[in-house]
């Protein structure tokens, strides 16, 4: 009797073992020394991890995101800023900008995100804002149309000031917004810049994003520090075409931290079929034909990298109708038609994917028949 049930308990252990090997690896949630903290889909902006994410905290110099953003929605990258008196020699971290220098906007992206330079941030703010209060303002306004509940700004830098705060939260929504302007998700990716200068000469700047060398999945950031903020961190990362966004406030450790959040992230994405080619089908009319409708179908299917608790919708793209004749896809046809619509998948409203739908069958054109055919029918001769 013992012996079966050693070899019952054997087999039973065996298929657990199996079970656990065919699961997908989950990465327990990591200890995280950040005050506060959010982890993000940056797709639909809903929160995978938080700690005290709507916490009103100091963020030091991760401010210049916002200040990035406005900037490059406000006005041309390719302009020119003649630095204000009030700019140069800004407190703080710089670039040694001159009054009266004359820099293009573009550099000055470089010099705020890369070198958080302080003077890069006023001057930024005195050219698109008059004054960096009245900038300020911009960043404020900007912020509530973003919905941000727990967010005020007081400088385009991030020095201490009262009244200039936000959360973790709120952070990594503004870096979702950033990271839809193509400019910033190349310049803050950047690890290395030379500015030129008058002559042959540079200034050089490195990222202060060590996750950018550290972290091969990463593909944006920015720092901050001050005594009342500690270490700040807002950065992003994809993988497999997920795209996570990672905020820490006052974090010790912060490089570890992100990158552990970003691997248990990733983690919890599975490979998802959202169609099979040729499962998508639907009917079209056809006007000029004697028949009514063609079917389209998608030739390719799609598979996304998803979270078990999302809920995808999808929508067909489709003409009301099309002219007849209709030629069907062909894989052979070196002039392959061009799809006639698509079927679109939807995450709470975003955009996730979409494939093509193509003629089924060609369909002919309807040619009516002639007077002399129709006195041929009518006297119910075949024709000649």
């Amino acid at each position: 009797m013992s012996r079966i049930l050693k070899k019952t308990a054997a087999v039973f252990l065996a298929l657990i073992a199996a079970i656990a090997a065919s699961a997908p690896a989950v990465c327990a949630a990591p200890s995280v020394s950040a005050q506060a903290y959010c982890l993000m889909d940056a797709l639909d902006g809903s929160v995978i991890l938080e700690r005290s994410s709507h916490e009103r905290l100091p963020m030091a110099s991760t401010t210049k995101i916002m200040t990035a953003l406005c900037v490059i929605r406000s006005c041309d990258p390719d302009g020119i800023v003649t630095v204000d008196k009030r700019a140069a020699g800004t407190e703080g971290s710089s670039v040694y900008l001159a009054a009266l220098e004359k820099i293009s906007v573009r550099e000055l992206l470089f010099a705020l995100l890369l070198e958080s330079a302080n003077d890069a941030a006023v001057a930024l703010a005195i050219h698109v804002g008059g004054s960096e209060e009245e900038f300020a303002a911009l960043m404020n306004s900007t912020a509530l149309s973003l919905g941000l509940e727990d967010t005020h700004f007081v400088n385009a830098s991030g020095l201490p000031a009262d009244g200039h705060y936000s959360s973790a939260y709120d952070l990594a929504l503004i870096m979702r917004e950033c990271l839809k302007e193509p400019l910033f998700c190349s310049i803050s990716s950047s690890k290395t810049h030379r500015s030129p200068l008058s002559g042959s000469k540079y200034r050089y700047f490195s990222n202060h994003n060590r996750l950018l060398w550290r972290y091969g999945f990463c593909t944006a950031g920015k720092t901050g520090y001050t005594r009342e903020a500690g270490r700040c961190l807002v950065s992003s990362a994809e993988k497999d075409g997920v795209k996570l966004i990672c905020s820490t406030i006052c974090d010790p450790d912060d490089w570890n931290d992100h990158v552990s959040l970003f691997e248990h992230g990733f983690s919890l994405y599975d490979p998802v079929e959202l169609c099979a080619a040729g499962e998508l089908k639907r009917n079209v009319s056809v006007v000029g034909s004697e028949e009514n409708f063609v079917s389209v179908v998608n030739r390719e299917g799609l598979t996304l990298f998803l979270r078990e608790d999302k809920n995808v919708d999808v929508v067909f793209e489709l003409p009301f109708f099309l002219y007849a004749p209709v030629r069907a896809y062909s894989s052979s046809d070196p002039n392959v038609p061009l799809p006639v619509g698509r079927a679109v998948f939807w995450i709470n409203g975003e955009k996730i994917g979409s494939v093509e739908l193509y003629p089924e069958r060609d369909v002919g054109f309807f040619e009516p028949p002639t007077l002399f055919q129709k006195i041929l029918n009518f006297l119910g001769i075949k024709k000649l």
